[in-house]
């Protein structure tokens, strides 16, 4: 039995909108997902993303909830690394 595949999305480049044919529902990139433009809060599964280019970096840096924790795994990184133990 051989069946028909048709996309149910469709992306306007010029909008940099997802468009799901079934129902019409129109998705834009919001902090880094596909969000539905009707406000409901629905987002597109995992796998259709948006870039955010050097954002999620600038963050590392700027952002002091991030910063710290990162800075201290960073340390504690390259101190084992460093170290020249192993775990036996």
């Amino acid at each position: 039995m051989a069946t028909t595949a048709r996309p149910t999305l469709v992306h306007d480049r010029a909008a940099d909108t997802l468009t799901d044919t079934r129902d019409g529902t129109v998705y834009h990139p919001e902090d880094g997902r596909y969000t539905a433009a009707d406000g409901s809060g629905r987002t597109l599964p995992t796998g259709w993303h948006r870039t955010v280019g050097f954002a999620n970096f600038t963050s590392v840096l700027t952002s002091p909830a991030i910063r710290g924790p990162f800075l201290g795994v960073l340390a504690w990184t390259f101190g084992c690394a460093g170290s020249g133990s192993t775990a036996r």
